[in-house]
């Protein structure tokens, strides 16, 4: 992703999230509120709602005893004591009761209104004795609300006596006030019908009164028991309500009411602001993407130039300078930029020249990990190659020194090519010598394949060279090879003065030691056993000899690297066939057979010159029997 892309997304997420953030307070924080408050207003709701009940039954009780009190009903009650009066008519239209009768102190009933025996047969079915009874012994009011067969009464009992001065009732006068939506209304007031809270009167589960219509109340009451005692929300027609509920002491049923407030209307202003927190959100969100991109345009402009610039410079081209002007951090780094791209400039053309005196590849490795600048060395498992002209001193001394120059300026870059085309490391000249090494970190694979690919390579350069030398009336140049493989010390030798980046070890000179054995055999390339073991599969060998070199002790096999693996010709399998058997013979002690097989395949191939060396060898021990055999030669000069 792009940089101006990474900066519209960060500022988008922020925002988004800032937003989302805002928008979830704001719901979550205003519902919690808001639940506190519908709460505490249904507690208050109710506590009211009980106290104007109290005050309706009061107000109902004390016009019952104003009307007891007066002399014309004190009178009429002391006149007609069997019928226990009719009057309850009278009381009735006064407190315009719906039922109104009167008990005597045997609790029997003495006057009912309306007059009709059904009324009568319902009052005393349902009549509460307790509560008669009571009001007779201590002379005093009492109110109750009383389900009488599925019908809710709010009852006034007031006290009959014969005197102001007695503490007991002849009797009882009880107004009962029924309980349905119109005494719903009535109760709440002038301004009940704009109430806000959800108010519903219940026996059992069944709804008597309400404030609200029939379907809604059912419902409301149909969830509010069974969410009884519990403070979390509850549905009524896909909308959440909080409610209260109050149940009147009975010893029938559970009846009571329950006040309800609808939860989704009280948060709808607060959604409204939701809405516009969203709109006035997003109308940031539009206005930052705008300034978004203008400021992402500013910044990524100039990086884009610097992304341009470090691209050149990683094409090599250190010429490239960056012209963006400014004062800020960016201009800054355009300034840093175009130093940079000077400083590596001057530093590339330093390296050019360090090339020419050090391989590229160890440049490269110091320049990466300077703390190989220090003297010393490690041990490493690598591959040598040592390479020098035949007969240099003979020719050298007939040329003129700048014909001689130029001529091993031409040998030794030919040669040089090869190896560092191969990822071998030219490790230093030594006059018409050439020693060069193979391994980690510069070689990436089989060092020991390289180094015999890298011979056979030069050889065939050499092959190439020689006629057009010959065509310039310069000498025909052939170069021995001697390759080894093993342990070594690799690293940087000398002084705080003066220190190669070189190999050193017993490895190093029998490569050495291997290249002059070509002169003795007349091969052009020698190789070690570990060699040709390290790089068994991708060349072709014969094997020479077992030898002990100058400055060892112990006898090594030697091979002829013949060329890479498929280039042997049929001749010369055959001439490998016929010198394995005559070197078995000879490692045998069986000279005379040796030398009779030697002799055999010199027949076949008279310039043999390894089976020319070991035929002679044969010969002399013929003639001086050696008094112990290993198979083992041992050189006598380097």
């Amino acid at each position: 992703m792009s940089l101006k892309g990474k900066i519209f997304l960060s500022f988008s997420i922020v925002i988004l999230l800032l937003l989302s953030k805002i928008l979830y307070q704001v719901n979550h924080e205003t519902e919690k509120l808001e639940v506190t408050r519908i709460t505490n207003e249904l507690n208050s709701a109710q506590i009211q709602f009980l106290v104007r009940l109290e005050e309706q039954q009061n107000n109902i009780s004390k016009l019952v005893q104003t009307i007891t009190l007066d002399q014309k009903f004190r009178s009429f009650l002391s006149m007609i004591k069997e019928n226990f009066y009719s009057f309850t008519e009278e009381i009735a239209n006064d407190t315009q009761g719906d039922i109104v009768f009167m008990a005597d102190d045997a609790m029997k009933l003495r006057g009912v209104f309306p007059q009709d025996k059904e009324t009568e047969k319902w009052l005393a079915n349902n009549l509460n004795k307790f509560a008669i009874e009571r009001i007779l012994d201590n002379g005093s009011p009492y109110y109750e609300v009383l389900p009488i067969d599925g019908v809710l009464f709010s009852v006034i009992y007031s006290p009959l006596k014969e005197s102001l001065r007695d503490d007991y009732a002849a009797g009882v006068i009880a107004v009962c006030k029924r309980i349905d939506n119109a005494w719903v209304e009535w109760l709440l007031g002038p301004n009940g019908s704009s109430y806000r809270f959800q108010i519903v009167f219940f026996i059992d589960k069944m709804l008597i009164a309400a404030n609200i219509p029939l379907y809604q109340g059912s419902a409301l009451l149909s969830e509010a028991i069974q969410n009884l005692d519990k403070s979390e929300s509850f549905e009524v027609n896909g909308e959440r309500f909080l409610s209260k509920y109050h149940l009147f002491p009975t010893t029938r049923t559970r009846t009571g009411f329950v006040i309800g407030s609808n939860l989704d209307e009280a948060l709808e202003p607060f959604q409204s602001l939701e809405k516009r927190i969203l709109i006035v959100g997003l109308l940031v969100y539009v206005i930052g993407i705008l300034f978004t991109l203008f400021f992402s345009n500013r910044v990524v402009r100039p990086l884009r130039l610097l992304v341009s610039g470090v691209e050149e410079v990683e094409k090599g081209n250190f010429d490239f300078r960056v012209s963006f002007q400014s004062k800020d951090e960016v201009g800054q780094l355009s300034g840093a930029f175009n130093n940079m791209a000077q400083g590596l400039k001057e530093k590339e053309q330093m390296r050019n020249t360090f090339d020419k005196y050090v391989h590229p590849s160890i440049v490269t490795d110091i320049l990466n990990n300077p703390e190989k600048l220090k003297l010393g060395g490690s041990r490493e498992v690598q591959t040598v190659l040592f390479s020098d002209v035949a007969n240099f001193t003979t020719f050298s001394e007939g040329m003129p020194p700048e014909d001689l120059i130029l001529l091993l300026n031409d040998y030794l870059g030919a040669m040089t090519n090869e190896i560092i085309e191969r990822q071998g490391i030219l490790d230093k000249y030594i006059g018409d010598a050439i020693m060069a090494f193979w391994g980690a970190p510069f070689c990436k694979g089989n060092h020991a394949l390289f180094a015999c690919q890298t011979a056979i390579a030069m050889q065939k350069k050499l092959a190439e060279l020689r006629p057009i030398w010959k065509s310039q009336n310069k000498p025909e140049i052939n170069a021995r090879i001697g390759v080894s493989t093993g342990d070594m010390i690799v690293g940087n030798l000398g002084s705080e003065h003066a220190r190669d980046y070189t190999c050193i070890g017993d490895t190093v000179n029998y490569g050495a030691r291997l290249e002059g054995l070509n002169k003795y055999y007349g091969t052009n390339i020698i190789v070690d056993n570990y060699t040709r073991i390290q790089a068994a599969g991708g060349i072709e060998v014969r094997e020479l000899d077992t030898v002990v070199v100058k400055g060892r002790s112990k006898g090594s096999p030697i091979f002829e690297l013949i060329g890479e693996k498929g280039e042997n010709t049929e001749q010369r399998i055959e001439l490998n066939v016929l010198y394995e058997e005559a070197l078995r013979k000879y490692r045998g002690g069986e000279f005379s057979d040796a030398d009779e097989k030697f002799n055999k395949l010199l027949e076949k191939f008279p310039n043999d010159m390894p089976s020319k060396v070991l035929q002679e060898r044969c010969v002399y021990y013929i003639v001086h029997p050696p008094e112990t055999w290993t198979g083992v030669h041992e050189m006598d000069q380097k």
